[in-house]
């Protein structure tokens, strides 16, 4: 079964993983140490479809940050936060005169503007720092600018008309990166374990193993994928220059046992034998550069090697010994033209 995927913004079939390190992929920012990341990079070098898609997808995000810019700010969101301080501390009337100056948001002079403010019958007015003061006067008489709560209402509207605005944005910045920074460090490790095309640190042989299982469950849909004369591989998951016959092979998505996902090539039979290199994204600890003569990994019916080339990793699975394995070689382990 073909498990392409397709990226439906570029167009073009591409791997889950590629797709998905495009959407974030920053080349001025981002570290190339991680194999992905890497192989995204050399790919948008020099393949132009590939440069082609993650330029669309920079116009894409332009667009999105260009609308949300456009959003204006709603109207009376000034006089909707004083009527909620006004519920919140059981005043039941501001005066026009203090909406108008509340109005008045980034302007005009910080000289505080008199207030009429009629508290509720018996309600406990806030003192300036937190004090309560109880109100006896009734709803018809005014409170004056020298009590406490006139002031904190004047501390209110003094935000609003710049006094204070500057030191409310520092300490509101300052405490939202602080956050961020907390929130940061405690999700970064888990978002590492499980970032696309990632697998915790494993050994030659455990990759090995994994790619053996993988093969010999696939019996059934060998030489079932896309041939790679009528179309080539996903970008950044090219074949091996040291395995032969990969011009005649058929390529097809697959998810190997243990979660990676690779891009599988079929190899042209020899004999009655079968063949498949697999391409994957993997951290694997003392890969070599080219793939050895003699597999690294010999059981009673498989042989199978590994290499990291353009930036993935190469494992190739040859039903058979020794001499099976080294028939899917190259002479000499020079590349093919």
């Amino acid at each position: 079964m073909n498990r392409r995927k397709r990226n439906k913004r570029c167009g073009g079939p591409v791997p889950a993983a590629a797709d998905r390190l495009m959407e974030i992929f920053q080349p001025a920012k981002d570290s190339l140490s991680d194999p992905a990341l890497s192989s995204l990079a050399e790919a948008l070098k020099s393949d132009t479809e590939a440069k082609a898609r993650f330029e669309a997808v920079l116009a894409a995000d332009e667009r999105i940050r260009r609308l949300m810019h456009a959003v204006p700010t709603p109207p009376g969101l000034a006089e909707g936060v004083l009527s909620a301080l006004a519920a919140r501390f059981g005043i039941s009337s501001v005066s026009h005169e203090a909406e108008a100056a509340s109005s008045e948001v980034g302007g005009g002079s910080a000289e505080a503007v008199p207030a009429v403010v009629t508290p509720t019958p018996g309600a406990a007015l806030p003192g300036f720092w937190g004090q309560s003061q109880s109100s006896e006067a009734g709803p018809d008489q005014n409170l004056d600018l020298s009590n406490s709560y006139s002031r904190f209402a004047n501390r209110v509207r003094g935000v609003f008309r710049g006094k204070h605005l500057e030191r409310g944005v520092a300490v509101w910045v300052s405490v939202s990166i602080g956050l961020t920074a907390l929130l940061f460090c405690a999700i970064w490790p888990v978002l590492w374990l499980f970032r696309p095309g990632y697998s915790e640190s494993q050994s030659v042989e455990q990759v090995l193993q994994l790619a053996i299982a993988t093969f010999q469950g696939e019996e059934a849909i060998f030489a079932s994928g896309t041939p790679v004369s009528a179309e080539d591989p996903p970008w950044g998951y090219r074949p091996s220059k040291f395995v032969g016959g990969v011009a005649q092979s058929r390529w097809r998505w697959v998810r190997m046992v243990g979660g990676t996902e690779a891009v599988a090539f079929d190899l042209p039979r020899i004999g009655s034998g079968r063949a498949t290199l697999y391409v994957f994204a993997s951290d694997v600890s003392g890969a070599p550069a080219i793939p050895p003569e003699a597999p690294m990994l010999n059981t009673a019916t498989f042989s199978a090697s590994l290499w990291r080339e353009n930036g993935v990793v190469m494992a190739l699975v040859v039903a058979g010994g020794p001499v099976a394995y080294r028939q899917y070689l190259s002479t000499a382990n020079t590349p093919i033209a």
